[in-house]
């Protein structure tokens, strides 16, 4: 039980990596917060971490680009349990994709306002609660298209760009306060919405589904695809005081992909994920 009675709010609680996250983080003892736009969605994933035996959670309902709701979900966190021990910010708006010199300035801004500043209001929230009692514990989820940029995802890949250097200047930031501030880059995850990307993709290129998992787990070091409950133990392992000693990271967690596969993506519809 690494995460015992500590609470960690989960920002963008949805059916893939944010439900993930969640189970893990009580399955290690957490009193989880739950936040997303959407009520079934929070409460599926409640209804989840009771069966397993987890501990009560807290669900609010909140979209990170409204201030308001960022207080509120903060808010009512405290009233409700008293603290913040950790704060994982997995909501995140694909935007639209497009040549970077044509795009319109607008669609640019929607993926700036959710990937960047409605995490940065969030955080800014927290942060007094953490800092208040000297400890914390604050995990981005970020994107190996930040630093693996793939046709045509320049909004996206720019938006988290900014949240990994903004990681690290938190990191420097509220180090003295006890805080530490990393970030998670996983890559392709192996999921319903991944497997629908894949089906698009081959369409596109004229093969199987089967044909273009293989080729982008070949170049996967461990060649193969991780799933959304690996990328979740490392989000653990970075909330967890296993990692106290750690701050200011941008972990890519994603099976060692090294190079963007070329071709798959032209035409394909982008998954919305990380």
């Amino acid at each position: 039980m690494l995460l015992q009675d500590q609470v960690a709010i989960v920002a963008g609680v949805g059916p893939g990596l944010g439900r993930s996250i969640a189970l893990a983080l009580a399955d290690e003892g957490a009193r989880v917060v739950l936040a997303a736009r959407r009520q079934a969605t929070v409460a599926a994933v409640a209804t989840e971490i009771a069966a397993r035996g987890g501990q009560p959670t807290l669900r609010v309902l909140t979209d990170i680009t409204d201030a308001t709701a960022c207080a509120r979900l903060v808010a009512t966190t405290i009233e409700r349990f008293g603290r913040i021990d950790a704060l994982v910010n997995n909501a995140m708006s694909a935007a639209r994709y497009g040549r970077a010199d044509t795009l319109a300035i607008d669609d640019w801004r929607v993926a700036m306002e959710t990937n960047f500043f409605g995490v940065l209001q969030l955080i800014q929230a927290a942060v007094p609660h953490m800092q208040a009692v000297r400890r914390g514990s604050i995990v981005n989820i970020n994107t190996m298209g930040s630093e693996l940029v793939r046709p045509h995802g320049g909004p996206y890949a720019s938006s988290k760009g900014a949240l990994a250097t903004l990681t690290k200047s938190l990191a420097v930031d509220l180090g003295g306060f006890g805080i530490r501030v990393n970030g998670v880059l996983p890559g392709y995850i192996w999921a319903p919405p991944l497997e629908e990307f894949f089906a698009s993709a081959a369409r596109v290129t004229h093969r199987t589904a089967d044909d273009v998992r293989a080729e982008v787990a070949d170049q996967c070091a461990l060649r193969r695809i991780p799933d959304a409950d690996e990328v979740a133990r490392v989000v653990v392992f970075f909330a967890s005081d296993m990692a106290s000693s750690v701050t200011g990271q941008n972990l890519l967690a994603n099976g060692g992909l090294r190079i963007p596969v070329p071709g798959m993506v032209e035409g394909a519809q982008p998954v919305d994920a990380p």
